[in-house]
């Protein structure tokens, strides 16, 4: 527990001086043309998030606590209600008193991001350097000192892995918690990501059930671990569809511009009927942000536009080349739609050279850890969440931000293990010497 606190500690203080960095120092005086005011940058959701909280304070002022709500109008946003709670609890109505909140949930996620690499059995004195880059990489900031629901998404993405990896660990009741405290954190932040999740929660399920019934076979016993895994997923799964959204499907028939939007669709007849139209859900959900956002900088490969389950799969080697290693050299140090995007196209592509030296050693890391099927579990999760980022938001912006959690895990992988190898470590020793 010392060492818990003390990393929570020295995570949660380096993101709270950097948020106060940027938004009194680095905007005001360093980069003004990318300060909208109030230590926010120009060109981000962060400003409608407080105006709108604004709004409500302004209603909670006079109409007392019954005018809050936690996803209040116009824009239904939860950043906005978070922050309007905060405005108001405590008086001071400043973008700034945001990032105590902010660095709370970037510390929470470095803390897990440790703990899921301490179960691989990979060396402890080495897993804070292995993601200190989750930690102080500046894209980060864009949601670590402004107003954003990125920490929340991350931190749930983060605790659902410590519950998939508790549960092949045999601990079922933490990985119970674990899991439906990344559910919760995902249903405020992007509570459409809770649909794949399920999916995957239920193949985890499945492999469960087969690794069970496979040890009865063999053992002619039960495995009372296993059993207890078993309903330890299945009471997440169940627990979690209430919070479910409503399908594309049905937001499709609430406006007019939606439905000038919707897909032709073909039905693949080999496909169960439920899953080709989750297929279909995520065509228009692309479709509509192509309408919405035609003309935004960043766009990429809008000229794909699906038509049935078989032009996914087809585009699925685009789609992780994107994922993975976008933006791509020609966007780097180039100018962006606003003066943040500039500054953003100078940066990443130093972010982007790690990762890309990482994901060249992650399949080696992989192998060398291929006993840990909670591993390759966690993998899997990244890269059909990665995936299908890709495919719902064509931007390199919104991909780069909503990959971060998944990619930096992988990098964190790749950076323990090798500094866990003692090997490598001499030969970094004599090399210096």
């Amino acid at each position: 527990m010392k060492f818990y606190l003390k990393t929570f500690l020295f995570a949660y203080l380096y993101t709270l001086l950097a948020g106060f960095a940027i938004q009194f120092v680095i905007l005001s005086y360093i980069f003004p043309q990318a300060h909208w005011g109030e230590g926010l940058m120009v060109g981000g959701d962060w400003i409608e998030f407080h105006k709108d909280a604004l709004e409500v304070v302004s209603k909670i002022e006079k109409e007392g606590w019954s005018a809050w709500s936690l996803k209040p109008e116009p824009h239904y946003q939860v950043m906005a209600g978070i922050t309007a709670f905060f405005y108001a609890f405590t008086g001071i109505k400043k973008p700034w008193i945001m990032l105590f909140y902010n660095a709370f949930f970037h510390a929470i996620a470095f803390l897990l991001l440790i703990r899921i690499l301490e179960f691989f059995n990979l060396k402890r004195k080495y897993l804070v350097l292995a993601c200190l880059p989750f930690l102080v990489f500046p894209s980060s900031l864009t949601w670590t000192s402004q107003i954003h629901r990125d920490g929340l998404y991350i931190a749930g993405i983060y605790f659902i892995f410590l519950g998939v990896v508790l549960t092949f660990k045999n601990r079922p009741v933490y990985a119970f918690f674990s899991n439906m405290a990344g559910i919760l954190l995902l249903y405020l932040a992007r509570p459409h990501m809770l649909i794949p999740l399920r999916y995957m929660l239920f193949s985890l399920f499945s492999v469960i059930f087969i690794y069970t019934f496979y040890w009865f076979i063999k053992h002619q016993r039960i495995n009372k671990d296993n059993i207890k895994g078993f309903v330890s997923v299945f009471l997440v799964v169940i627990l979690m569809t209430p919070l479910l959204p409503q399908t594309q499907t049905q937001i499709q028939t609430q406006t007019q511009i939606q439905t000038q939007t919707q897909v032709q669709w073909r039905k693949t007849p080999f496909i169960p009927e439920k899953i080709d139209n989750l297929f279909w859900n995520l065509a228009q959900t692309r479709q509509l942000f192509i309408y919405f956002f035609k003309n935004y900088p960043g766009n990429i490969d809008h000229d794909f536009i699906p038509h049935s389950a078989i032009d996914f799969v087809k585009y699925t080697p685009r789609a992780f080349q994107i994922g993975f290693f976008a933006p791509f050299p020609d966007m780097w140090f180039t100018k962006g739609g606003t003066a943040t995007g500039t500054i953003a196209r100078y940066i990443t592509p130093f972010e982007s050279m790690f990762i890309y030296v990482m994901l060249l050693v992650l399949p080696w890391a992989v192998y060398k850890l291929r006993r840990e099927p909670a591993l390759w579990f966690v993998v899997l999760i990244c890269l059909v969440f990665i995936w299908l980022h890709v495919l719902s938001e064509p931007n390199v912006g919104p991909i780069y931000r909503k990959r971060y959690a998944f990619i930096m895990f992988m990098c964190a992988i790749s950076v323990a293990y090798i500094l866990s190898k003692k090997e490598v470590i001499k030969l970094v020793k004599k090399n210096s010497s």
